[in-house]
C-alpha cells in the first residue's frame, strides 16, 4: 500500500502529531520547491517541511547522527539542520558560482562537497560555525587541463587523505590528495560520468557513465578500469550496500535499479520502480543495516522503499516537489527521548 503524505503549509516548518517515538528519519532535499522534508520511517508520514534553497539537493548526515547538511545546488551555500527539531541551524556560504552538489560529512567533522560550477571541491572545517567556518577550495582539474570538469559527485576515504570526484562534463574521474590540496590525476571514464562510490575497504572505486550505460570498477590509485558491466539505461548514481557485497545503480533512462555483485561485477538483479522511466529515478540510499533500499522518484514526488536483497517493493513515501537527495538520521536524534 502506498504511504500517503499528510497536508502541510507551504513555505513553513510544520510538526505533525502522531510521529512515532522510536523512528528513524528520512531527510529529502526537494529541489523543485526549495524545501527539505523530514519523514518518519515507522509510519511513513512526513512530519515537517522546512524552506531552503535554491534547489536543495544532496544531503549528508553528521557523524553524531543529529544534524544533516543540505546543498543549494542552484546557488552558493550549504545549510545545516537539526533533525530532532527540524530547525535550520546555520548556513555556510561558498565561493561565487560554486553550485555545490555531492557532499560528504566525514567522521573527522569536516564537510567535503563538489563545486560543479567552478570545477572544484570545497573542504569545510568547523561547519557548525556557519559563516565563520573555514572553507578551502581545491581544483578538480589537474594542471594544464581546460575548464570543463563539472565535478558532480565526491567520495572521501576513511582517513580523509584522498578524495575522488565524478566529473559530469568531462566524462572523467579526478583523484585528489587532501594532504596537499592538489589533484593528482584524471582518467577518462565515459560521457556523463556521474555516480561514484568507494568500497568499504577502500580498495575499489565504482563509477557510472550515463552515455555508455556502464558501471565500472576502478583501481582507486591508478584509476585504471578493472571491470565493466552493462546496467540499465542512463545510470546516474551508484551506491554500495553497507556490507560491500552489492553495487546498485539508479537508471534514469528506463526506471530500473541494477544490482551488481561486487565480487565478480555480475548483474544479479533488476528492480523496476513505480512509474518506470516517467518517474525520473535519481538518488539511491541504503538503510544502515542494508535491509532497506530507498529510491527518489523526482517526477512523482515520491521515495520508493524496497526490502533488500529480495527487491520487494514495500511502498512509496510522499515528499515535496522533485525530492532527490536522501539521508537517514537514526532514532536517537528524536527530540526528548524517554529515559
Amino acid at each position: 500500500m502506498t504511504k500517503q503524505m499528510l497536508p502541510l503549509i507551504a513555505g513553513a516548518t510544520m510538526l505533525l502529531a502522531g510521529a512515532a517515538a522510536g523512528a528513524d528519519t528520512l531527510v529529502v532535499g526537494n529541489k523543485g520547491e526549495n524545501t527539505v522534508s523530514f519523514i518518519d520511517l515507522v509510519n511513513g508520514r512526513e512530519v515537517a517541511r522546512a524552506p531552503f534553497g535554491p534547489a536543495p539537493h544532496e544531503v549528508a548526515l553528521a557523524p553524531d547522527g543529529r544534524r544533516v547538511a543540505v546543498v543549494a545546488y542552484g546557488g552558493e551555500a550549504i545549510a545545516l539542520f537539526d533533525v530532532a527539531s527540524r530547525a535550520l541551524l546555520t548556513t555556510i556560504p561558498l565561493p561565487q558560482g560554486a553550485r555545490p552538489h555531492g557532499i560528504v560529512w566525514h567522521a573527522n567533522g569536516r564537510i567535503y562537497a563538489s563545486a560543479e560550477g567552478i570545477d572544484a571541491m570545497v573542504v569545510i572545517e568547523r561547519p557548525e560555525a556557519g559563516p565563520d567556518a573555514k572553507v578551502t577550495t581545491i581544483s578538480t582539474r589537474p594542471a594544464g587541463t581546460a575548464p570543463r570538469a563539472g565535478s558532480h559527485m565526491v567520495v572521501v576515504d576513511a582517513g580523509a587523505t584522498r578524495a575522488w570526484t565524478a566529473n559530469l562534463r568531462s566524462g572523467s574521474v579526478t583523484l585528489i590528495d587532501l594532504t596537499t590540496g592538489q589533484p593528482l590525476r584524471e582518467a577518462m571514464t565515459g560521457g556523463g560520468t556521474e555516480g561514484i562510490a568507494l568500497s568499504p575497504d577502500g580498495r575499489s572505486l565504482w563509477v557510472t557513465a550515463r552515455d555508455t550505460g556502464q558501471l565500472m570498477q576502478l583501481d582507486p590509485d591508478s584509476l585504471a578500469v578493472r571491470r565493466r558491466v552493462a546496467v540499465g539505461k542512463v545510470p546516474l548514481r551508484v551506491i554500495l550496500s553497507p556490507d560491500g557485497r552489492h553495487a546498485v545503480t539508479s537508471n534514469y533512462g528506463d526506471g530500473t535499479i541494477s544490482v551488481v555483485r561486487t565480487a565478480n561485477a555480475r548483474l544479479v538483479q533488476t528492480l523496476q520502480v513505480p512509474g518506470g522511466s516517467a518517474s525520473e529515478l535519481v538518488t539511491l540510499l541504503f538503510s544502515a543495516n542494508g535491509k532497506r533500499l530507498y529510491a527518489a522518484l523526482t517526477r512523482t514526488n515520491r521515495v520508493a522503499e524496497f526490502s533488500f536483497p529480495d527487491g520487494r517493493l514495500i511502498g512509496q513515501l510522499a515528499a515535496g516537489v522533485q525530492g532527490d537527495g536522501l539521508a537517514i538520521a537514526p532514532v536517537q536524534t528524536r527530540a526528548n527521548p524517554k529515559p
